[in-house]
């Protein structure tokens, strides 16, 4: 967003919504082989390894990384607390559903200051 419409990272505000939990998200070896093809993003700071070839995934905290790597102070950007799979009374989750689920909502929105 920052070099699409010329804004300096500063003046982006970023809310990181509900997603599957660090507990509940387990992924293999060649996901976390793209994560650690994430230039400047410390992963070890992300996932923790569970078992053998596993390790469990923050999203949030994935995502948190990769907004600060491009510049977005960290006061910036707020992280929502509801995990996806473990409150299934306000959420659908793909994996705790195995792949039957409903539909989430994510947006963007701009304020143009007057």
């Amino acid at each position: 967003m920052a070099r699409a419409l010329g804004l300096p990272p500063e003046e982006i505000y970023a809310v990181i919504g509900p997603s599957i939990g660090q507990s509940d998200y387990e992924v293999d070896e060649r996901v976390m082989d793209e994560v650690r093809r994430l230039d400047g993003i410390d992963w070890e700071d992300a996932a923790r390894p569970s078992k053998s070839g596993h390790y469990q995934l923050d999203l949030k905290e994935l995502n948190r990384l990769l907004l600060l790597h491009s510049g977005m102070p960290e006061d910036h950007v707020a992280i929502s607390r509801y995990c996806t799979s473990s409150c299934p009374d306000l959420f659908f989750s793909h994996r705790r559903e195995q792949g039957k689920t409903g539909r989430m909502m994510g947006f963007i929105g701009m304020i143009k200051e007057t």
